[in-house]
């Protein structure tokens, strides 16, 4: 596994944060996320770059889960609501506007321009281990 050391990280407000965004949202974060956020929440990574689908994107950083946080998921879900919850999960941003997205385990690259969802890694696993310095 790709070693990364992560700076800046925002603990959560509480314990329970996590188990209320998925009851509010109807959306369940995978367990490999979930301590992904519980380890880092809001954090940067000291490898941000990775290549897919196209060379040179960045992970800038983990949205924050807590609620009154600047750099906060909650500011970007409406972009992803709909009477069933949420489409996509946004959890970390490229710092230019686009966002990194769960959806059904799956990491997507969403655009902001287009609002495109493109595939990253089949995991949050996978998409740890592409990035690099």
């Amino acid at each position: 596994m790709n070693k990364i050391t992560w700076n800046f990280t925002e603990p959560l407000s509480s314990m329970d944060v996590l188990d209320v965004f998925e009851h509010r949202y109807l959306h369940e974060i995978p367990d490999t996320l979930k301590s992904l956020i519980l380890e880092h929440n809001g954090g940067y990574p000291n490898k941000d770059v990775f290549d897919k689908p196209q060379k040179g994107l960045f992970f800038s950083n983990l949205l924050s889960f807590n609620e009154d946080s600047v750099e906060g998921v909650h500011l970007y879900l409406p972009s992803f609501e709909s009477e069933d919850g949420i489409t996509a999960l946004p959890f970390a941003t490229d710092g230019f506007g686009n966002l990194i997205c769960e959806v059904d385990g799956k990491i997507f690259f969403w655009r902001h321009e287009t609002e495109e969802l493109d595939l990253v890694a089949e995991s949050i696993d996978e998409l740890l281990d592409m990035l690099h310095s």
